[in-house]
């Protein structure tokens, strides 16, 4: 099943996180995974979730014997609700000082994701509604290709030396990021910059990729607003998200 979720040994930061969800599904026998009903999408997307996020926020990391404990307790006194039990499960871990919650200053701590981290892919895929992660292949993207970021091309666009080193450091970060599928989109992307590309794409493109909709922030000189608009549609979809599958 995690293989489904798109989560492999490079992004499987720790497998103690697996051991609640196996517990759930060994104590539920009778539970279809794959059906596309909305009932079990919606189950399957909660766990996907609360799992992306407790290897994202290292629940299970360091000194988390006592959290595996407790978790597994939750599970187990929660076996008769047929949903996975994230609501339980989070009032425990936030009582243990281990955050698998969307607040301020975990929204604050996603943002500050880099390019390629080990967090990278999973963070980016809970922006997603996709659910070909197993069987699709994706690649970390830069909206703002990164060769537009040399000091050549950022003096040939104007760009003064103080916001030189305010694009560098920035240039990484997940509002800069999305998730292309390797096959039929990454490979024509190139070094385009957003207005080129985002042009050619279909319609529904930048909802899905939470793109901001004004187009005078694609151009590279608007590159700091453009983060800040869409780090704010980042906000809303990781609110909406949380808060939806505690219910």
């Amino acid at each position: 099943m995690v293989n489904t979720f798109g989560i492999d040994r490079d992004t499987l930061t720790s497998a103690n996180a697996l051991i609640p969800i196996s517990l759930y599904i060994f104590l539920h026998k009778n539970l279809k995974l794959q059906n596309s009903t909305t009932s079990d999408v919606n189950n399957v997307r909660k766990i996907r979730t609360w799992l992306a996020a407790a290897l994202i926020n290292n629940v299970f990391g360091g000194q988390s014997d006592q959290v595996l404990t407790e978790t597994l307790r939750i599970i187990q006194e929660n076996h008769d609700i047929k949903d996975y039990p994230v609501a339980q499960l989070n009032e425990k871990l936030k009582h243990m000082n281990r955050n698998t919650e969307i607040d301020e200053t975990t929204i604050n701590d996603f943002l500050q994701i880099k390019y390629n981290s080990k967090e990278a892919f999973l963070a980016l895929s809970l922006l997603y509604e996709f659910n070909d992660w197993g069987t699709t292949e994706f690649q970390q993207d830069h909206i703002f290709p990164r060769v537009s970021f040399t000091p050549q091309k950022m003096v040939e666009m104007g760009i003064s030396s103080d916001r030189q080193k305010t694009f560098l450091k920035r240039m990484n970060c997940i509002g800069n990021l999305e998730l292309l599928r390797t096959k039929d989109e990454h490979p024509t992307k190139g070094g385009e910059l957003p207005g080129k590309w985002i042009s050619s794409r279909d319609p529904d493109f930048k909802v899905r990729h939470l793109i901001p909709t004004d187009e005078s922030l694609y151009s590279f000189d608007r590159f700091d607003d453009f983060l800040k608009e869409r780090e704010k549609l980042i906000r809303k979809r990781l609110e909406s998200l949380f808060s939806n599958i505690e219910k």
